[in-house]
């Protein structure tokens, strides 16, 4: 999922989400890049909680493979390695492989939630998790810009 900066003052007015066939994009009006880094983390959080609420934990490698990443920072590091993983719920071992590492646009500010299990796009067709957060998140993305400004304002 793409989080795009709109160009515009530095208060968020509203967020907008869109599917396409390979991705989610928010875009959100007046959103710095501290305001977009902590909506990516907030998108990255509700999608793991998704996963888990869908029982579509297996291995737990799709769960340990979504971060974020923006220009102040990615959690790309917490995610899990491609190799093999015991399933519970299959009772089997299953050889996964991972995506690279997402490549954010230098066009505009921007940030990202990546979910890099290579089955990910499967698993989110049959039963959302991505879409879902994003939409959560886009309904309360000025208190998110708002939490960010305050505390900006206090350091």
């Amino acid at each position: 999922m793409l989080l795009r900066r709109v160009p515009d003052a530095c208060v968020v007015t509203k967020a907008k989400v869109d599917m396409h066939l390979d991705h989610v994009m928010m875009r959100v009006e007046g959103a710095t890049d501290e305001v977009l880094h902590a909506l990516a983390l907030q998108v990255e959080g509700v999608t793991k909680r998704n996963i888990v609420n869908n029982n579509q934990v297996d291995t737990g490698f799709m769960l340990n493979s979504v971060y974020s990443a923006s220009e102040k920072g990615d959690t790309f590091g917490e995610t899990w390695g491609a190799g093999s993983y015991y399933g519970k719920k299959s009772d089997s071992m299953k050889d996964v492989t991972k995506a690279r590492k997402l490549r954010l646009p230098n066009l505009f500010s921007a940030a990202a939630v990546h979910v890099s299990a290579m089955y990910a796009i499967f698993q989110e067709m049959m039963d959302p998790f991505l879409r879902p957060a994003a939409d959560e998140v886009a309904s309360y993305s000025k208190g998110v810009a708002e939490s960010v400004y305050k505390r900006a304002l206090h350091d």
